[in-house]
């Protein structure tokens, strides 16, 4: 951004001295309307177009807002330059007999015109920020929302696997995988069904019962693999 300012600095001052000369006391108009296009909207294409391509490569503004953050760029500055420049040249510029007579009838005016400038785009800011912060303030609720659904709905899919259970406390798994199947096809916020049940040892042949789809407690070896679990006085089971 510093590196843009300054090449602006340099391609407006290039171009008054090319196009309006320099210095010069603005009497005629021609030199004074060339003057006030180079310093004002002409010389800040260059730091909005630098500036504002490089936050975009740099991924702090995205592409799709290239337009709008240039215009703004280039709008703040274009506006800005013409009447500091112009206070600058009621107090410094040359020649001073031309100059100095031209404070009240210029310099003040272009001073109330920047004063104007820079609280309208104060008063943009501040406007910007409650934009945002309402955004935002949708955005969050929304999420909310969200969250409260998607838990709600967890708790009705977990009160309905309770009461499968509750009815059918020996369910096997293939009435198990059906409850969990319903489940998640009625919630489609929920990605999977888990059951953490823990197993008496002496109860592990009854929950082991032969079936249609036997039920085996089984544990993960060293190599990776899936085998009976040995005896234990107590199993925590996943299913």
């Amino acid at each position: 951004i510093g590196l843009g300012a300054g090449l602006q600095a340099w391609a407006g001052s290039w171009l008054v001295r090319r196009v309006a000369g320099f210095p010069t006391p603005l009497l005629r108009n021609v030199d004074i309307w060339s003057f006030l296009l180079i310093v004002g909207p002409v010389q800040s294409l260059v730091n909005a177009t630098w500036s504002v391509t490089w936050m975009s490569l740099l991924g702090v503004n995205p592409w799709s807002n290239f337009a709008g953050n240039w215009f703004i760029w280039w709008i703040g500055d274009a506006l800005g330059a013409v009447p500091a420049i112009l206070l600058i040249l009621n107090f410094w510029g040359a020649p001073r007999a031309v100059w100095r007579p031209r404070l009240a009838s210029v310099g003040m005016p272009m001073a109330m015109l920047l004063a104007a400038v820079v609280a309208l785009f104060a008063t943009t800011r501040a406007w910007e920020r409650r934009w945002i912060e309402r955004d935002l303030e949708g955005f969050g609720r929304a999420a909310a929302a969200s969250v409260q659904a998607w838990y709600r709905n967890a708790c009705v899919g977990l009160a309905t696997w309770r009461e499968t259970l509750q009815q059918r406390p020996d369910a096997m798994r293939d009435t198990l995988d059906e409850a969990a199947a319903r489940l998640l096809d009625y919630h489609d916020t929920s990605r999977c069904v888990a059951l953490l049940t823990i197993v008496p040892g002496d109860e592990r042949r009854r929950v082991e019962a032969p079936g249609e789809n036997p039920f085996v407690i089984r544990e993960r070896s060293d190599d990776g693999s899936w085998n009976p679990a040995p005896e234990r006085e107590s199993y925590l089971c996943l299913t």
